[in-house]
């Protein structure tokens, strides 16, 4: 059931909801500031003290201050929240209460106390002045929206998503089916605080920062974790209540100025910004890291003199950044396994993952990672171990993972969140260069062809004939046999291919307790398969999933009989033999039901259809079939006069993150790269040319036997059935020639400054 609160009952909801809100959140008070990895990794002892005050003086923006110097790849500085749009996010009576007293309104915040030197009234005058100036900054909503939503879908999603990796559960909750555990055990590590959610934020503002928290606060460590507005809904109605926050202020222009001055006297710039007057308030910097005294002075004193900011650090936090301070004269610059793991102790990745036995769920936390594929175990609750990650993932792969682009574990409830571009280009490198090494084995390729797999024998070998891997995974969205796990369609893509031999020869030394068996025990293939040679088997199987879109199911999960190919969520690009296009054609569907084939022997576009798309029987299973023809409708003839010069060479083509082909040729002295794709039921064409004469005309149509281009508007013409649009360069010269009954249409591409043309335009039937 899903509820509207209007307004006028918003204060009973809240009160009535309060068993799921932030209130009910169990999670000890704490005194400190929290910062999860130092809490876990560095509190149960004074050893190794030197890395978490590194740790601190990063996460506690110290450095925005005090400049780290040289050492700012050990201790990076970050950015605080965004100050801009308060008004539609944040209660003007809470922004007041906070900067007055953020340890009491938010304890364990990393926000430092800036006025604690003041008297308690002038606390309140200086909070209410800065909440002013922040407030004029931004314009006013003309209205804040009721709270829509469920609570207790909220709540589910709150212990089960993955908020409460790092964040503490509802006591009174209990985990549903899917856990292995029926009662939580005592949770050990301090959580990050909530806060009182109901106070801060207006529905409509909180639903906003969950749906992209990144925007806020490019550096803080809440990653966006992917969800509808509709569970976010869910989710800020029980955090917060539904409340609608609190009435707007009349700005008064004495107390803006007010806080204007005091936001530059305090330092504010130092870590936020106030983007939406338009202005830069400069920050005032304090000693360099390496000058300061490591000693318990200052703002590492117990009671910080007037001034300077109040962080309530502990003992510990204290005694940790004095070492650090102390070290940081014979620091050296950290190697890429180093930055790795302080990367992930940052983003609290250990609360999730293990990597290199370091981290993974929390005993107490873990009954809360929950699967709907009982079946795979724990393989299915937690989130995968990283160790050897770099090894294993593709760069691409790991950019788009830690922007929580890929969900390939459908049965895992925890969600992989987004952590946004910087640090997946981060990951990305690091993982890579820690990870790779010169001692792994390459494939067999490059000048070993005879060594090398075939397609039709990875088909057998992944079928119920083979070695079965469908009675356990799904097959580009087909179900497996038996357990759902992880779908291969996404193998090629995610995984080196050197990786995922050595996986499959030895799957328990990668991942321990895996119910992953081997087929090539020690190396030695089971199956008779091409000889038992088990360098070929595997390489067929990867050469198999590669090409996916080009084959058959395997036995055991194809349908007979059916062939017809369906670009369901991704284009398909398909060789085959084809009428009006060639022994040599490469057909293109695509999910908007408009399709295309290439002539790439005559390195020419020849049809376009709608509906259907292809039957591949003719490819696939009998070679003595008729040339394939569109199974869709409105099939037309590509307009002649379309190709790029006279002597053409094709050269093979690359696919773009969605899956849409660009053909790559060579036309005349021109490297050329040609990309159709839809558009409104109809299709664009994107030409690039690169070299050649920039003073030569190209074709775009033509015309034989007295038959006419007919001009319909400003670069607008028809041939027949057929309307081009040149929709770039807007500039371009035109012309038609006239010649022995035939009429041409050219176009004078431009070429930039460096030596590159690009054309843009629209084909209709």
């Amino acid at each position: 059931m899903r509820l509207v609160l209007h307004s006028s009952f918003c204060w009973i909801v809240a009160l009535l909801s309060v068993i799921g809100t932030t209130e009910a959140i169990a999670a000890t008070v704490p005194s400190h500031p929290i910062v999860a990895g130092f809490e876990r990794f560095f509190t149960a002892s004074s050893t190794n003290l030197v890395k978490g005050g590194e740790l601190l003086l990063s996460e506690l923006r110290c450095v925005n201050c005090h400049d780290s110097g040289e050492h700012k790849e050990r201790i990076p500085t970050l950015s605080g929240p965004l100050l801009d749009n308060l008004p539609t996010r944040l209660n003007f009576d809470y922004l007041v209460e906070w900067l007055s007293k953020p340890h009491a309104s938010k304890p364990g915040t990393l926000m430092p106390h800036l006025l604690s030197g003041e008297s308690e009234q002038a606390q309140k005058d200086d909070a209410t002045a800065l909440a002013f100036y922040l407030f004029s900054t931004s314009p006013f909503p003309a209205s804040r929206e009721a709270a829509s939503g469920s609570l207790e879908n909220g709540r589910r999603l709150y212990h089960s998503i993955g908020c409460v990796a790092c964040h503490a559960p509802e006591e009174a909750f209990k985990p549903g089916e899917g856990s292995a555990e029926s009662v939580p055990e005592q949770i050990k590590i301090a959580s990050i605080p909530l806060g009182n959610l109901q106070r801060k934020y207006s529905h409509e503002g909180l639903v906003g920062f969950l749906l992209d928290p990144v925007k806020w606060h490019p550096d803080a460590r809440m990653p966006r974790t992917p969800m509808s507005e509709s569970e976010a809904a869910d989710l800020a109605l029980y955090l917060s209540g539904g409340n609608l926050g609190s009435g707007l202020p009349a700005l008064l222009p004495d107390r803006i100025e007010k806080g204007r001055k005091r936001f530059a006297e305090l330092s504010c710039a130092a870590c936020h910004t106030v983007g939406g007057a338009g202005e830069s308030i400069p920050a005032l910097k304090a000693k360099p890291l390496a000058e300061i005294n490591a000693e318990a002075a200052g703002c590492l004193s117990d009671s910080p003199p007037p001034r300077l900011p109040d962080y309530q650090l502990s003992p510990l936090q204290r005694q940790a950044i004095i070492a650090a301070l102390k070290n940081l004269p014979q620091a050296k610059p950290l190697a890429a396994a180093q930055r790795v793991h302080r990367h992930m102790l940052a983003l609290n990745c250990y609360a999730c993952h293990a990597r290199d036995g370091i981290g993974g769920p929390e005993t107490g936390r873990a009954v809360y990672f929950q699967t709907s594929g009982a079946d795979l175990e724990d393989e299915g609750r937690f989130p995968p171990p990283l160790t050897g990650v770099g090894r294993k993932l593709l760069p691409q792969a790991i950019k788009r993972i830690v922007q929580g682009e890929e969900r390939i574990r459908p049965y895992m409830t925890t969600r992989m969140p987004d952590f946004g571009e910087h640090h997946a280009e981060q990951f990305a490198k690091t993982f890579s260069a820690t990870d790779l090494t010169g001692t792994i084995k390459p494939t067999p390729r490059d000048g070993n062809e005879h060594l090398t797999g075939r397609s039709p024998w990875g088909r057998e070998l992944i079928g119920t004939k083979g070695v079965g891997c469908i009675y356990c995974h799904d097959l580009n969205g087909n179900k497996s046999l038996g357990i759902r796990a992880v779908d291969l369609l996404h193998a090629p893509k995610r995984l080196h291919p050197e990786w995922f031999r050595d996986y499959l020869i030895d799957p328990a030394s990668f991942k321990p307790g895996t119910r992953m068996p081997s087929f090539w025990p020690e190396g030695k293939a089971v199956h008779e398969l091409v000889g038992k040679n088990t360098a070929r088997q595997i390489d067929s199987l990867w050469v198999y999933l590669t090409e996916l879109d080009q084959n058959r199911l395997p036995e055991g999960m194809e349908e007979k009989g059916n062939f017809e190919l369906k670009p369901t969520n991704a284009p398909i690009v398909f060789r085959t033999f084809m009428k009006d296009a060639g022994l040599h054609a490469i057909s293109v569907g695509f999910p908007e039901g408009v399709h295309i084939a290439f002539d790439s022997e005559q390195v020419r576009w020849a049809l376009a259809w709608r509906g259907q798309f292809l039957d591949a029987e003719g490819t696939w299973d009998d070679r003595f079939a008729p040339l394939a023809e569109p199974l869709g409708t409105n099939v037309l003839q590509w307009p002649l006069g379309a190709e790029v010069g006279d002597e053409r060479q094709f050269k093979g083509y690359r696919l773009d993150a969605r899956g849409v082909p660009t053909f790559l040729y060579q036309a005349d002295t021109w490297e050329v790269e040609d990309t159709v794709e839809p558009i409104a039921g109809n299709l664009r064409r994107t030409l690039t040319l690169r070299g050649g004469s920039p003073s030569k005309w190209l074709g775009l149509l033509s015309r034989h036997h007295g038959e006419k281009i007919e001009t319909l508007d400003d670069r607008v013409w028809s041939a027949g059935a057929v309307q081009l649009r040149l929709v770039q360069p807007a500039t371009a010269r035109t012309a038609i020639l006239q010649n022995n009954g035939s009429q041409h249409l050219i176009v004078s591409p431009e070429f930039d400054a460096q030596g590159e043309a690009k054309l843009v335009m629209e084909v209709r039937w």
